[in-house]
């Protein structure tokens, strides 16, 4: 973890982040269960993306419709079933208690107004820091990086609606320019228009 100011998380809590973003504790949906989502909404939710994943294999490998079928209502009783399966007290014990750490950081975050983020680099770690100079250096960065240019501000006076049509016709027009100027015919100029 890379620390650029003083903050009073434990001893516990850093050692728990250290453990990097990637790690995930264990029986997590077991432990969310017990809050407000009932068994079958959470196993609901957690089953749409890997149905979209079997759709896209079953249509790219074009798999017999009874066989699709089958295999699609196995794999609901097996996920099913996973969620259903009682976990060790042990297990249950260290989920929710690396829960509760995982709530504490929050809170102190919160409290002492930091930042936690991931770096953006390979190596498994976080930058903690205090919000305000992180969005003070997050804005300087922006605004002297060629990498970013800056179009339009959008609040409640400016909505994304509004500048979505903006640049719609600012597109119509170049379109029309290159037209005139006869770079590109009549039917790319159609086709291109929005």
């Amino acid at each position: 973890m890379i620390q650029n100011t003083v903050h009073n998380l434990t001893l516990e809590q850093i050692k728990f982040l250290n453990r990097g973003p990637t790690y995930v504790p264990p029986c997590q949906l077991h432990i969310l269960t017990k809050s407000s989502f009932t068994l079958a909404q959470l196993v609901t939710k957690q089953m749409i993306p890997l149905r979209r994943h079997l759709t896209k294999l079953f249509t790219k490998y074009s798999v017999d419709l009874s066989r699709r079928m089958n295999f699609e209502k196995e794999i609901q009783l097996a996920f099913n079933e996973s969620f259903l399966a009682q976990i060790p007290p042990m297990l249950e014990y260290r989920a929710l208690y690396e829960k509760q750490i995982i709530q504490s950081i929050q809170y102190q975050l919160n409290k002492d107004h930091l930042i936690l983020r991931r770096t953006a680099d390979d190596k498994n770690t976080y930058y903690l820091g205090h919000l305000d100079e992180f969005q003070e250096k997050s804005n300087e960065y922006i605004e002297n990086s060629n990498s970013f240019e800056f179009i339009a501000i959008i609040d409640e006076n400016h909505t994304e609606e509004q500048q979505l049509k903006e640049v719609i016709q600012s597109l119509d027009v170049e379109f029309d320019k290159l037209y005139q100027r006869k770079l590109i015919n009549k039917d790319y100029q159609m086709k291109f228009s929005i």
